[in-house]
């Protein structure tokens, strides 16, 4: 093989390896969209029926949970002070009783991806005016970054997300910090550590570390 044909080779080898970001969630597909999916599905920890997330620090929290008794924390306490959720982190129109299967859940979590912009496309949105403004870090976010971003833009929501110190440092590139910093997204509405969190932002700050 001459020397250009090799040098064409090496480059079209590096090229298939970059991550082009999606400009809408809608866009994601192949191994991406995957790779989304079954992060979301390790995290969300799925349940088949309503539950009160105040009470819940991790997914064996919940699966060992007496769902007849939803609105009970472990003294008892009847006391509302979460969001009913169920699925794979549904929130929305969910009322005590409520009942969803496995398939029903991953429904649900494909759709608000691909269509509720106050979540997951909050990422390629923010991501859209970095491109548009010739941020050029945008270059630079790997396919697992995009992951962690999408799941915690799932989880936290988009102001939280789009207003944070977080973005600003995956912004300029300032990924080392970013690593760190996702790791403070670890609290409950009452600013209490939960473990499940703990867990999952450690996991996802192994993304940002290269």
């Amino acid at each position: 093989m001459s020397m250009k044909r090799l040098i064409k080779q090496i480059i079209k080898e590096e090229l298939s390896q970059l991550f082009i970001t999606p400009k809408k969630v809608s866009e994601i597909k192949g191994t991406t969209w995957t790779k989304i999916l079954n992060h979301l599905e390790e995290w969300e920890c799925f349940s088949s029926v309503a539950y009160d997330d105040h009470y819940f620090n991790g997914c064996d929290n919940i699966k060992a949970f007496d769902h007849t008794k939803y609105r009970e924390d472990e003294t008892g306490n009847q006391s509302p002070g979460g969001t009913l959720t169920i699925g794979y982190g549904h929130t929305q129109d969910v009322k005590e009783g409520d009942i969803m299967t496995k398939p029903e859940a991953l429904k649900h979590l494909k759709t608000f991806l691909k269509t509720d912009p106050s979540g997951a496309d909050a990422i390629t949105d923010i991501m859209g005016k970095w491109s548009s403004e010739g941020n050029k870090s945008i270059t630079k976010i790997t396919e697992d970054m995009f992951v962690s971003m999408v799941s915690l833009a799932y989880n936290a929501g988009r102001a939280p997300v789009w207003n944070s110190e977080w973005i600003q440092d995956v912004k300029k590139g300032n990924f080392s910090d970013a690593s760190k910093e996702i790791k403070s997204w670890r609290t409950d509405v009452d600013g209490k550590s939960k473990e499940g969190l703990v867990n999952r932002r450690g996991d996802e700050s192994q993304s940002f570390n290269i």
